[in-house]
């Protein structure tokens, strides 16, 4: 819910592109580089906690510069100071996000009804952010919008917080279900379907 929240954000990026001073097209134009950069913090948050195989690092760094990024942005004045700020948080935040929803399989991996209903509540609370999210922006706060940014300060100071809450507790109190390899887990539960009487190809079979 938090890493959502302070993801509320990308619905006004055309209205803060507006409040530093570019409008129209030149301000649409001045939106692209905020999802570029999105797109870069992505990949390199996921590839890189995957092959260090550590979520909840990568998850506390990109949380913890993205909370420095909207400091700044609050603190300063300087129009450009604040678009590029405003680039590298909305990238924090980006990468943020997918790391959370991944690190819910990682650590309930097994059995698959568990797991399943595990992310589908985690995804339907993160989704309640956006009900409250969109009120973090009135225009009243032009053209600084402090409380907005404040707010996505906070959000990404929790992330911080909570996932080295989590973190230790998931040390103090490991899963008793030993670690099971993927594929491994789903062989299981397709032979298990088939000894209820479900009909499923060998995808080997299939493949010929």
């Amino acid at each position: 819910m938090l890493s959502t929240g302070a993801q509320t954000i990308q619905y006004f990026v055309p209205t803060l592109i507006g409040a530093l001073g570019w409008t129209g097209y030149i301000g649409q134009y001045h939106t692209i580089p905020l999802y570029a950069c999105a797109f870069v913090f992505i990949l390199a948050a996921s590839f890189g906690s995957d092959y260090y195989q550590n979520k909840p690092a990568f998850i506390t760094g990109l949380a913890a510069g993205g909370m420095v990024c909207f400091i700044i942005c609050v603190a300063s004045t300087n129009h450009i100071v604040q678009y590029v700020f405003i680039i590298f948080g909305l990238g924090f935040i980006y990468a943020t996000c997918p790391l959370v929803l991944i690190w819910v399989p990682n650590v309930i991996a097994f059995p698959a009804q568990k797991r399943a209903v595990a992310i589908a509540f985690v995804n339907g609370m993160g989704n309640c952010a956006s009900i409250y999210g969109v009120f973090l922006w009135p225009k009243t706060d032009a053209p600084r919008y402090i409380p907005g940014f404040s707010a996505t300060t906070v959000f990404m100071g929790l992330i911080v917080v909570g996932t080295q809450i989590m973190n230790f507790l998931l040390k103090k109190y490991p899963n008793d279900v030993p670690a099971i390899d993927p594929e491994e887990a789903v062989q299981r539960e397709i032979e298990r379907k088939r000894q209820e009487g479900m009909q499923i190809p060998d995808a080997r079979h299939q493949a010929a």
